[in-house]
C-alpha cells in the first residue's frame, strides 16, 4: 500500500480495504484525504484488468455516471497496476437488484443500448483473446475500433 500512497502523493490519507461479493478484478479501497475527500482507488492483479477498468471509465465518461479518474499506476514488473478515481455517492448494486426493466430503464435514461454496451465489451474482449496483448498504438486500436463498426453495420 505504501507504494501507491507515495505515487499519488497520499501519505496523510486513511485507506479503508472495501468488501464486495462480486469484486474479482481487483482490491478495492476507499481512500479519505485529511481534508475529507474521498477517493476509490482499485488494484488491479492482472494487466488486462487494470487496462480494460482504465479503458471502460475512459469510454463510459459522459455516458453513464462513472467517476472520472484523478490518476493511475501502469503495472509494471512486480507492480500491480491502480486506478485513483472520484468517490461517487450510493453503493454497488447486487447482480441480481438489476432486473432487466430496471436496466433498459437505466439505458434510456444514459441514452446507451444494452447491445452497445455488449458490442463494446465485446471488442474490447476480443482484443485481448486475438491480439493477446493490449494495442500499444492507438492509431492501432483507431483502424481496429472502425473495422469492428463497419461489421456492426
Amino acid at each position: 500500500m505504501e507504494l501507491y500512497q507515495v505515487r499519488f502523493h497520499l501519505e496523510d490519507a486513511t485507506f479503508e480495504r472495501i468488501e464486495h461479493e462480486d469484486a474479482m478484478v481487483a482490491t478495492v479501497y476507499k481512500v479519505t484525504e485529511k481534508n475529507g475527500r474521498q477517493l476509490i482507488l482499485k488494484i488491479c492483479r492482472k494487466k488486462s484488468h487494470f487496462y480494460r477498468e482504465k479503458y471502460f471509465l475512459r469510454f463510459f465518461e459522459g455516458r453513464l455516471p462513472v467517476p472520472c479518474i484523478v490518476g493511475w499506476v501502469e503495472p509494471e514488473k512486480g507492480i500491480d497496476g491502480a486506478v485513483l478515481m472520484e468517490c461517487l455517492p450510493g453503493r454497488v448494486p447486487k447482480v441480481e437488484e438489476v432486473s432487466d426493466e430496471i436496466a433498459k430503464e437505466m439505458g434510456k435514461r444514459n441514452k446507451i443500448s444494452k447491445e452497445d454496451i455488449i458490442f463494446y465489451a465485446r471488442r474490447d474482449l476480443l482484443n485481448l483473446v486475438n491480439k493477446r496483448e493490449r494495442v500499444e498504438n492507438i492509431e492501432e486500436r483507431k483502424n481496429w475500433s472502425a473495422e469492428l463498426e463497419d461489421k456492426k453495420k
